[in-house]
């Protein structure tokens, strides 16, 4: 990670050149900066939250490459030629779209790092500055928490018994680094060690803007999902309603949850907050000073909804002149396509919590989570009661319908083992089969070359 780790102290310098502290490189290739008071850790926090709305981040990639891989999206004659090797599954280890997400990731664990290794060293003047730096040191393990997961959805191994590589677990802050990868059993257990630290330490009246103890307990309960843990999927599920995770939305609050003018209403957990001067996520499905959509919707995806009564489909899609997506849509005219990106919202508390019943035979409390989400967002919703493998299918179903272009889908068909099967499809490649390798984006090639000790995905 020589590459990655190097590039990370150059942008950080940029984030310290207007405070007090200066960033220097010790001739041991160490990096030490003057965090002597509280101040300090505040904007290292901020330039953590901050990496988030890069365009290589939830700027755009995080969102973009899931749904150009999955089945939701097709290339439309707009098209240029973006995202269309992802769409394609022509991706190869010097795909700039991996390369990117790789190295914005870890300079998002690189900066929380910064915290977690230089906290110890000040002093609180008082209990109020204590209780802040806690929380500081809380949001701090639960975002590296965050950020490793998702390099793990990316680039770790499809999951089997935990004994397969997932991806570099980071602490340290030198520039001279080669950190092998570790198994994904070995991951979860550092994630898990991380977010019980941060929740130990958090406050627990979280704002949805700042990653509290309902998020930390959602990612537990969103790495139990992975691991097939269903007991511990229901036990995070049911801690995180309880720290606080906001009821489902009705339908008015709903359709107003999609635009920047949503500080805190909703239904959202956490989210990434973006303003005019950051990325403008909705570009990535509808550019509407261009009127142009790079990829458009589906047509089997639009016919799972109930288009005169879902709500969802008023909020995700517009089909005047070609079938857009406007999830992301903001609030024009002002500011088109400005809106903040859902990282966990409440209505996938209890789709996981309907899936782990499903699992562990508790077809009713399925059904009930099922129920709930879907009343909430189709107007005289009937239940049909299914049971066994359709109930299964209907949760399916729903969490394609409910996450639709929230970084969900792909990894979801991975961790199910189901192919990708595009039935409205313009791409060169329409059914991906579900043990194919392409299911997991290659290790950037700039990386292997670095780092000695970095092993690539099987297949490229």
């Amino acid at each position: 990670m020589n590459k990655y780790i190097t590039l990370l102290i150059l942008s950080f310098a940029v984030l310290f050149y207007s405070c007090d502290s200066e960033l220097e490189l010790e001739p041991n290739d160490s990096v030490s900066l003057e965090f002597d008071k509280l101040e300090d850790f505040e904007l290292t926090l901020n330039g953590v939250y901050s990496s988030f709305t890069a365009a290589s981040y939830y700027g755009e990639l995080k969102l973009a490459m899931e749904a150009w891989a999955g089945d939701d999206l097709k290339i439309s004659p707009q098209n240029n030629g973006q995202g269309a090797f992802i769409h394609h599954w022509n991706y190869t280890s010097g795909d700039q779209n991996t390369e990117a997400i790789w190295g914005r990731i870890y300079t998002t664990i690189f900066r929380a790092n910064l915290i977690i290794n230089n906290y110890e060293g000040l002093t609180p003047e008082d209990d109020m500055e204590a209780q802040r730096l806690n929380e500081i040191v809380s949001q701090a393990y639960g975002l590296r928490a965050l950020a490793h997961f998702h390099a793990y959805m990316f680039f770790g191994e499809r999951y089997n018994d935990g004994s397969e590589l997932a991806v570099p677990f980071v602490t340290e802050i030198g520039i001279e680094q080669n950190p092998p990868r570790v198994t994904t059993n070995e991951l979860f257990g550092q994630l898990k060690s991380d977010l019980n630290q941060a929740i130990e330490l958090a406050n627990p009246n979280f704002q949805v803007k700042t990653f509290g103890p309902a998020a930390m307990y959602t990612v537990l309960a969103h790495i139990a999902l992975f691991e097939r843990d269903w007991n511990g999927v229901v036990t995070h599920v049911n801690n995180a309603l309880d720290a606080g995770a906001p009821g489902l939305a009705d339908a008015s609050t709903y359709l107003s949850m999609w635009n920047v003018q949503d500080i805190d209403g909703g239904e959202n957990i956490f989210k990434i907050n973006f303003e005019p001067t950051n990325a403008r996520i909705g570009n990535i499905f509808y550019i509407p000073s261009l009127d142009v959509g790079y990829y458009w919707v589906t047509d089997d995806l639009l016919q799972l909804y109930d288009q005169d009564n879902d709500v969802r489909f008023e909020a995700f899609f517009d089909l005047s002149d070609f079938p857009r997506v406007i999830k992301y849509v903001g609030s024009p005219p002002a500011n088109p396509n400005v809106a903040d990106a859902k990282v966990y919202r409440t209505s996938e508390l209890y789709l996981m919590r309907a899936e782990a019943n499903y699992e562990l035979g508790n077809d009713g409390d399925a059904l009930a989570d099922l129920d709930a989400v879907r009343s909430a967002r189709i107007e005289g919703f009937s239940s049909p009661g299914e049971t066994g493998g359709d109930l299964f299918d209907a949760i399916v179903t729903e969490r394609r319908k409910e996450l639709a272009f929230e970084s969900r889908r792909f990894f979801d068909m991975r961790r199910w083992n189901m192919p990708i099967d595009r039935i409205d499809c313009t791409a060169n490649s329409c059914f991906l089969e579900n043990d194919n390798h392409r299911f997991v984006f290659p290790i950037p090639e700039a990386e292997v070359f670095a780092n000695d000790e970095m092993v690539q995905n099987p297949g490229y």
